[in-house]
């Protein structure tokens, strides 16, 4: 096996976030009639109707918050905080974007200022991103093909730690931007939406991030 000593950072940087990848963010797909006739449920007070909102975007509510904060349990706090705004705030969507992108923003918004509640506690610690749940995959089953023997899932599930560890130093709005781009895949105007800001905000953030990202790991790469 090629010590991660011997392979490019940037390389290595790569191969890990393809590891990382938002199987863990699937949404079930549907059309704009259908995600419509569901908000007209919901909005109609229908329980059902919103049962299934929650069902189709609690993985991608808990995922976010859980990479956003390091925490399980913050996560879980700001996913239920999440659904109640949903709920609360599901009359005056305009459906100008998504409902996918709307639940996003609204998720970020909530962990980033319970990140800043939060840490003026000194509560903060990292929960690894393997930890995460990902659609009910291990981080073995996320590997790309081929890489399954127990040397590459060792190697894969340290690159991760550092990987968390690095994202946890980060400014929170290099952070976002980072995990919405590298981890969930998403496109530079849905993050620009998300968050609020220009797509060359975005782009800049994002580089940013990705070289203060990749200059933290520089130490354990020459330790290898």
């Amino acid at each position: 096996m090629t010590s991660p000593s011997t392979v490019p950072i940037t390389a290595i940087y790569r191969r890990v976030f393809e590891a990382m990848k938002s199987t863990n963010t699937h949404v079930p797909s549907q059309s704009v009639l259908e995600e419509r006739f569901l908000i007209e449920r919901c909005m109609a007070n229908d329980k059902s109707a919103f049962r299934t909102l929650i069902d189709n975007y609690k993985s991608m509510v808990f995922s976010l918050a859980v990479r956003m904060l390091g925490d399980r349990d913050a996560a879980e706090d700001v996913a239920q905080d999440v659904f109640i705004r949903v709920y609360k705030a599901l009359p005056a969507f305009e459906q100008r974007s998504s409902l996918k992108t709307w639940i996003y923003r609204i998720t970020m918004n909530l962990a980033m200022n319970y990140r800043s509640r939060w840490r003026s506690r000194k509560r903060e610690k990292h929960v690894s991103i393997e930890h995460v749940p990902f659609n009910g995959k291990s981080l073995a089953d996320r590997l790309p093909h081929g890489a399954k023997n127990p040397e590459q899932i060792a190697e894969h599930v340290e690159l991760t730690e550092h990987i968390q560890e690095g994202l946890a130093k980060l400014p929170p709005v290099f952070k976002a931007a980072v995990i919405l781009r590298d981890v969930d895949g998403l496109s530079y105007e849905e993050i620009a939406e998300i968050l609020g800001i220009r797509e060359g905000t975005v782009k800049s953030r994002i580089n940013r991030g990705r070289d203060q990202l990749k200059s933290l790991l520089a130490p354990y790469l020459r330790m290898a």
